[in-house]
């Protein structure tokens, strides 16, 4: 049996991208290099890729909005 390969277009992944930043509350960002099309272990990566943007890009927000106070 030949395995169907699923592709990825790049606007498909650029909508993913931008409500992965929303849900994370990173409204208003652009998602920049992504490819044309994927093919689905090249899509996981990516998302995977992107997932751990994210959350350093949310973490490294909250921590210059909620800087400590040095004594």
């Amino acid at each position: 049996m030949a395995q169907s390969k699923k592709i990825y277009t790049k606007e498909y992944v650029r909508a993913q991208a931008t409500e992965m930043a929303k849900a994370a509350g990173l409204n208003g960002i652009h998602i920049a290099g992504i490819p044309e099309d994927l093919n689905e272990e090249k899509y996981k990566d990516l998302i995977d890729s992107l997932k751990q943007v994210i959350d350093l890009s949310v973490h490294q927000l909250k921590k210059t909005q909620n800087p400590k106070t040095e004594k």
